[in-house]
């Protein structure tokens, strides 16, 4: 097996230790293993997705975030129908943007959500 080194935040170790053992994974590797296994499984479903589609855009992050948020807000409002925005007691921010349009679009807005290290969620859901 190859080896593969990675950096990470305190913060982000802390969770995944938690994560570890709440979930009874025995080592960092074989969660860091799980949760690629799982993020190649969205992508290969979000391949899938073609033609005008309907969707859900859940996303999570941090108040300073929330430029970044604009500013994706309006390169995408073309396929934005509705979108929900709400401050949470930890300091955190939800949105959620209800989506119509090419699915070309929406895939390409979900990746740019989920790429920027400011946003902490972003999931995409199908309707």
């Amino acid at each position: 097996m190859t080896i593969v080194s990675l950096s990470i935040n305190e913060d982000l170790l802390k969770e995944m230790e938690v994560m570890m053992k709440d979930l009874g994974y025995t080592g960092k590797s074989e969660l860091i293993r799980a949760a690629v296994r799982t993020l190649i499984a969205e992508k290969k479903e979000q391949e899938g997705i073609t033609g005008q589609i309907s969707s859900i855009l859940i996303a999570s992050h941090n108040e300073e975030a929330e430029e970044v948020v604009t500013s994706l807000k309006h390169q995408f409002e073309r396929v934005i129908n509705v979108h929900l925005h709400s401050k949470q007691e930890s300091g955190k921010c939800a949105e959620v943007f209800i989506l119509k349009g090419a699915a070309s679009d929406i895939k390409r807005m979900l990746n740019e959500f989920q790429k920027n290290r400011k946003i902490d969620y972003a999931k995409l859901v199908p309707l």
